[in-house]
């Protein structure tokens, strides 16, 4: 990892062609992962270099991104269209992270923004029902020309179910990417050689009361008003606190609390059983905002 921080910073035409490389290659759908790399080198090279000339990386990346599509046979339009939506939240993570000199507090306004896009969007739609359902309808007619029945017979029955949440699915989904990105791009940025300014670190990471309460004021009041809008502004607000919960488990790792094999089965098990961790690391996340486990834990210390 740290040579790789070394080589991106070593000649600036390093990173121009890790970002072209990367959001090229995304656009083919096998290596879609790739988009998230994307993401981590731009913001550990933005916080390093600086935004201007992160800017400046960028547009001879996607230059030769635009370049190796076409010779490759990807459309050029599918190319920009993808770097915009890798690059532009990264920039503007990263953006924030150094106006801020906060990764914690970009953390929370990240989740502020993206609850607000959230909300602006459902507003700009009107019914978000009418319109994922005619999204999905004019999928499942694509898939059939194109002999994917078996994919097209799946979605058909559950068309409602589906359209009810994609809204809030499709913007957890990329929070979610756009947030663990930051966080191993400032670790990425932090590894890199120079002059490193610390804007904190993940270990240290809270949400803080004031969101927890959000998420609870927003799970009341949707048992009493039938508002979609509503859970979803609460389940987002909710999984964001699996990063805290991750926080604080590599928090007891750096005190000696929590072993390495601690560490790597919470990953491991996060592969094989995320359905089960991440939400208990949520829970656990959301509580440790309300009673702040690392400062009890410190005080323990003090007092052996």
């Amino acid at each position: 990892m740290k040579a790789v921080a070394a080589w991106l910073v070593a000649r600036p035409h390093n990173a121009v062609i890790a970002l072209a490389a990367s959001v090229a290659f995304a656009s083919v759908p096998a290596l879609s992962h790739l988009a998230a790399v994307s993401s981590i080198v731009l913001i550990a090279v933005a916080l390093h270099d600086g935004i201007r000339r992160a800017v400046v990386k960028l547009v001879f990346a996607a230059l030769i991104a635009v370049g190796v599509g076409m010779v490759a046979g990807i459309d050029p339009v599918l190319i920009v269209s993808g770097a915009a939506t890798v690059w532009l939240p990264a920039l503007l993570l990263a953006t924030l992270t150094t106006v801020t000199r906060s990764l914690t507090l970009t953390m929370q306004l990240s989740v502020i923004i993206a609850v607000a896009l959230m909300l602006a969007f459902l507003v700009a739609i009107g019914d978000a029902m009418v319109f994922w359902e005619r999204i999905l309808t004019a999928m499942v007619e694509v898939w059939r020309e194109v002999g994917q029945d078996e994919l097209a017979d799946l979605v058909e029955p559950q068309m409602a179910a589906i359209a009810e949440y994609a809204t809030m699915a499709i913007v957890l989904a990329s929070w979610l990417i756009q947030a663990v990105s930051l966080a191993l791009g400032y670790a990425l940025y932090r590894l890199m050689p120079g002059e490193i300014a610390d804007y904190g670190r993940f270990r240290h990471l809270n949400f803080g009361r004031v969101i927890a309460l959000t998420m609870a004021i927003a799970s009341v009041l949707s048992m009493f008003v039938d508002a979609v809008w509503l859970k979803s502004v609460a389940f987002i607000v909710f999984a964001a606190f699996w990063l805290q919960g991750l926080a604080v488990v590599h928090w007891m790792h750096a005190r000696g609390i929590l072993q390495t094999f601690g560490i790597v089965a919470t990953y491991a098990l996060m592969l094989v059983a995320g359905w089960i961790v991440m939400p208990a690391l949520a829970v656990f996340g959301y509580t440790d905002a309300w009673f702040d486990f690392r400062r009890m834990m410190r005080q323990r210390e003090k007092q052996g």
